[in-house]
Formats: C-alpha cells, structure tokens, sequence
C-alpha cells in the first residue's frame, strides 16, 4: 500500500485511557474486548495470543495489538512483565491511524530498550495526576510511542494485520485507502461504492456516520489539503499542482482554494515564505 499522504499530512491527537506496567505469574485471559486498541510490550515472557482467527506466540521485545471492539486472548504458564497502555489515535477527520496503517497483532520492535525507557516516562507522567501540563506531556511521549510502533512495523516489512469486517471504520479502510493513492485519477462515488460491492447511497451513510462527511467531499478536501501542502513545500507551478491533485487546472485549484481557505494559492504561498524568513538579519563578520 502507497503511503496515504493526504491524511498523515493532518495533525494526528491521541487519546490514553490506561498506562500500566503488568507483573504477572501465569495469565489466562479468554475473549476480552476493549472500545479502544491495546498495545501491550512484553518486557519478559511468552505469550500464547489469539485475535480473531489468528493465533500465534508473542515474546520478549515484541508488542501485542488488539484491535476495538475484536475478542482477544492471552495465556502464559511462566511469569512475566508487559507495559501495556489503552489508546486511541486519530486526526481532524476522525481516521483512526491504526486502520490507516493496520499494524500486524503481534510486533517486533527494532529497539526495545528505547521502547521501554520512554513507556516509563509515559507511565510516569501518568502517575502525575494533579499536574497542570499533565495532558501535553502525555501526548508527547505518547506519540513518541505511537512513531515507534510505525517505524518497527515499516522495517519489519509492514505485514498487515487480520481485520474482521465488521465495523464501519474497518469496512471504509479500503475506500479510504483507495482515496489516498488516487489524487491524479478520476474518482466518482460510483467507483468508491464499487469497490465495498454497496450502492452509493448507502455508501454515503456509513461514511458520514463514521467521518463526518460524504465520500466525495472528503475526496476534495484532501486534494485541497494536499495541494495547500505542495504550494508550502515546493516551487511546482500551479497548473502543476491542480493536475497532480486532480484539481483540474490552476484556475479551478485557485478558486477551490479561495473558497476553502480565503486566500487564493499565490499569496498563501507568499505568506508562507515571509513567516519562514529569520527575523534576525546576520551578516558575515567583517573580515580585516
């Protein structure tokens, strides 16, 4: 799968509801569910795990995923130590980061200490329940975490995990996906709802139900999202930047532009240079 850049482009927000540290002598846990994912690192021990169908043996220096909503289990006969946190992680659009990129359930990290020694940062900022900045730090090193996991998952191959087709979000992964990597191509609702075999009205349903917004508006905005992206980062024309977001030419970029973001494309450009001019004007010492 091509990196969907339209969406990781947006600012992403993360959401923890346990940080843990688990010591355990033996674990028997049959058909646990949770509303948001699990990420459980094994310190030490072995772990025989079952998501879904898929059933498999998880040791030391590998990271457990168990997706919302989906049965897990988990047993082991000798002792061990998990760092275990609860979390949700999600961007403006309500895309959950997970579906975007479906992590496999069982993980190898590519460093487990590093993994390890900023969990425990985690957890202590956890700990600090009457701190005003509490929040921020949590975001912080959680996302700290979250990157790990995606670097792991991308130099171990990027094998996908088993998804159960049973929620919306996991059922629009596809579309959403589909979206991503077209931003050149001609996408209509007919093509998107072709490809769940749903007619389009229904289509629409689910997605608004789970986005906020029909299939095709979120088709404009991340071209939009993404040609504002372009304009920031590069020298590309605008006649280049319509056709490589499927915005047809410069003129019609630069009035979807206006309408979205109430400036047109040039001078957002313009504006965007100027703030990253240093406002401190060095010169070269004088040589004698």
């Amino acid at each position: 799968m091509k990196d969907p850049k339209g969406l990781m482009d947006e600012y992403w927000h993360i959401r923890l509801f346990q940080v843990e540290e688990a010591f355990y002598n033996a674990i028997d846990i049959q058909n646990l569910i949770y509303p948001y994912w699990v990420v459980s690192f094994i310190v030490e021990g072995q772990v025989e795990v079952e998501d879904g169908s898929k059933a498999q043996t998880a040791t030391s220096g590998q990271v457990m995923l168990h997706a919302p909503g989906l049965p897990f289990a988990e047993k082991a006969t000798t002792p061990g130590l998990h760092l275990w946190m609860l979390l949700d992680v999600r961007n403006s659009y309500q895309v959950d980061l997970f579906r975007l990129y479906p992590i496999a359930e069982v993980l190898t990290m590519i460093d487990p200490a590093v993994f390890s020694a900023i969990f425990y940062k985690l957890l202590a900022a956890w700990q600090k329940k009457d701190s005003p900045f509490r929040e921020l730090e949590l975001s912080g090193i959680g996302m700290q975490l979250v990157h790990l996991l995606l670097e792991s998952w991308d130099r171990n191959g990027r094998v996908h995990r088993s998804f159960q087709a049973s929620r919306n979000g996991e059922r629009l992964e596809k579309v959403i996906s589909y979206i991503h990597t077209s931003f050149h191509e001609k996408v209509t609702r007919k093509t998107l709802a072709n490809l769940l075999h749903l007619n389009t009205n229904y289509l629409d349903k689910i997605f608004i139900e789970e986005y906020q917004m029909n299939p095709m508006q979120m088709v404009r905005e991340l071209r939009l999202k993404r040609a504002k992206g372009m304009l920031e980062n590069s020298d590309d024309s605008l006649a280049e930047i319509a056709s490589a977001c499927g915005l047809g030419d410069a003129s019609y970029l630069s009035h979807q532009f206006v309408k979205r973001f109430g400036v047109n494309p040039g001078k957002h450009r313009e504006q965007v240079r100027q703030t990253r001019q240093s406002y401190y004007h060095t010169q070269k010492p004088n040589q004698e």
